[in-house]
């Protein structure tokens, strides 16, 4: 077996409050189909966490902001599932190095800033083959996917997308995680240090590679629907539905706002709908998936 090949996936972070559950849910669906490791910057919390899971695999040491440590890791792995964040701080090395060696990336990013700067390294890894896969949590995956099914039935249905898209969260759980709340510090003290991203963050579209859309829906206030949403409506959102973008050409939809201060999701909506266009536009399929 090359070191190349050792693992099919490294989880990093697993000692976290996300890193925790995405364990456990691997190791209960795929750990007969898997061969993969759980690597975090503390051996200690790692082998506590494996023992509390009742986990048989690998522990690996990684420190994100060590170049030459990073690249050791990643040379054992075909893909790296991060939850270390904040990005902007934990996440630089690891990005570089693997599109510099053709690895795998899926994180849970909430930074639409710091997504911005990665594409530096987009024609690199295009080069390598490696597959850069942001915002894979809550609530980007329900607000990607909901939009893209919501779209599709209303072209199978009436012969066009809609032009206008709302959202409504009725009742959630749970609370901003730490990372959450420490990914929100990092952007506001990259906003002291460096101005320019104010400008990066209030445009809508600055995701999509030089793409400019219609105009989208102011989203740093509510916006509040004729009539009152249903009794059962959590009381933290009375009457509040987020509007979500317009159509323009051929990119079929856009979303302008997603729950309150967190509006990367739309981000990421726009982003992929934006790719998704190009290759229909060029007559080409949209990329497989990490087989």
């Amino acid at each position: 077996m090359s070191i190349k090949n050792k693992y099919d996936l490294i989880m990093f972070g697993a000692t976290g409050f996300t890193g925790k559950l995405v364990c456990e849910y691997i190791n209960s669906k795929y750990s007969d189909s898997l061969n993969w490791a759980i690597a975090g910057r503390n051996r200690d919390k790692l082998d506590n966490v494996s023992n509390e899971l009742g986990l048989s695999v690998p522990t690996i040491d990684l420190d994100s902001n060590n170049e030459s440590h990073v690249e050791n890791v990643l040379k054992q792995t075909r893909l790296i599932l991060t939850t270390v964040g904040p990005y902007q701080l934990y996440g630089n090395e690891i990005i570089k190095k693997c599109a510099e060696l053709g690895v795998h990336y899926v994180d849970l990013s909430g930074e639409p800033g710091w997504m911005y700067l990665m594409n530096e390294h987009k024609a690199q890894a295009q080069q390598s083959g490696a597959k850069i896969v942001h915002s894979c949590g809550f609530d980007s995956i329900p607000s990607d996917l909901g939009v893209l099914f919501l779209q599709n039935e209303a072209k199978n249905k009436y012969g066009k997308p809609y032009a206008n898209v709302k959202c409504r969260v009725r009742s959630m759980k749970g609370e901003f995680s730490g990372g959450t709340a420490a990914s929100l510090r990092a952007t506001l003290g990259s906003l002291k240090t460096n101005p320019e991203m104010f400008n990066i963050l209030v445009d809508p579209f600055t995701l999509c590679e030089g793409f400019k859309g219609p105009d989208q829906p102011v989203d740093n206030k509510p916006y509040y629907d004729e009539v009152p949403l249903a009794p059962k409506c959590n009381s933290m959102f009375p009457k509040v539905s987020w509007h979500w973008g317009k159509v323009a050409g051929s990119v079929e939809f856009f979303l302008s706002t997603g729950l309150p201060n967190r509006n990367d999701t739309t981000f990421c909506v726009r982003r992929v709908t934006s790719v998704l266009s190009s290759f229909r536009s060029a007559g080409r399929k949209a990329p497989a998936p990490i087989a």
